[in-house]
């Protein structure tokens, strides 16, 4: 019989307050910026799979968590944040063209994305994460 004592419960529970507070602010937006694909020349977005982002920020926002408890030195979470905005954008740039799609200059995008990031990590991400119950 398997028996899970109160510590596990809580760091699973917790594990997923983290997961909905990470993808909750993508999962929010993402509609919109579909919904504007239609009617601006930036239609070819559509065959971007976007639905994979709410699930990296929900995971990543996770791997904060359990990072965060295992380590002595807390980082911000808009450095987190930062360091994700700069994974989706190599791959978005690197498997999507992703600057030939939004029409901008590539360098705009690998820095837009992390700093954008940054800023809703930072200041949304770690208000939800206190809302939870994750952070004091």
């Amino acid at each position: 019989m398997l028996t899970l004592d109160e510590q596990q419960i809580k760091g699973t529970k917790d594990a997923f307050r983290a997961f909905i507070s990470g993808l909750s602010v993508p999962a929010i937006v993402i509609p919109f910026i579909y919904w504007a694909s239609y009617f601006t020349n930036i239609s070819k977005i559509r065959a971007v799979p976007l639905y994979l982002i709410p699930i990296a920020w929900g995971i990543w926002n996770v791997v904060q968590l359990w990072s965060s408890e295992v380590t002595l030195k807390k980082f911000r979470l808009g450095t987190f944040g930062a360091i994700l905005g700069v994974a989706i954008a190599s791959v978005g740039e690197s498997a999507f063209n992703l600057h030939q799609i939004i029409n901008v200059p590539i360098f705009l995008t690998l820095l837009a994305f992390p700093v954008i990031c940054f800023i809703v990590w930072e200041y949304v991400i770690k208000h939800i994460n206190v809302l939870v119950g994750l952070e004091e």
